[in-house]
């Protein structure tokens, strides 16, 4: 994720000029503690995420995410995994 928060253009054309149509983050290392989070934290990440996914997509490339550490922890409230709320929101036009 700070390599995409800092240097996303720079991943895309080298993605491009590799070939690649999807580039993958593991995770969005979102705000948690003790493995839980909120739905708040979910927002913010889906929001940043989003932003990186519509620019991948304006380039071509498609945005994947893998679950490993945030969207494995447990939603505050409703024990739900944290990846099941990110499903809600993140945008799947990208």
């Amino acid at each position: 994720m700070n390599i995409l928060r800092t240097r996303q253009r720079e991943m895309i054309a080298w993605a491009q000029d590799i070939g690649m149509t999807q580039m993958c983050t593991a995770t969005l290392n979102g705000e948690m503690r003790n493995g839980v989070t909120t739905m708040d934290a979910v927002r913010k990440a889906s929001d940043e995420y989003n932003r990186m996914g519509a620019e991948a997509a304006r380039a071509g490339l498609q945005q994947a995410l893998h679950d490993e550490g945030f969207e494995l922890s447990k939603l505050e409230g409703d024990g739900r995994l944290t990846y099941e709320a990110l499903l809600e929101t993140l945008d799947r036009s990208w």
